[in-house]
């Protein structure tokens, strides 16, 4: 049961890289 506790940290990490990485272009203009 623990590799379902991996899976949902990844994918929370994956959202909130998303998430940086379109507020980082919306301030840089593009």
């Amino acid at each position: 049961m623990a590799w379902i506790l991996i899976l949902l940290g990844l994918s929370a990490l994956l959202l909130i890289w998303l998430l940086a990485s379109r507020r980082r272009k919306r301030e840089e203009g593009e």
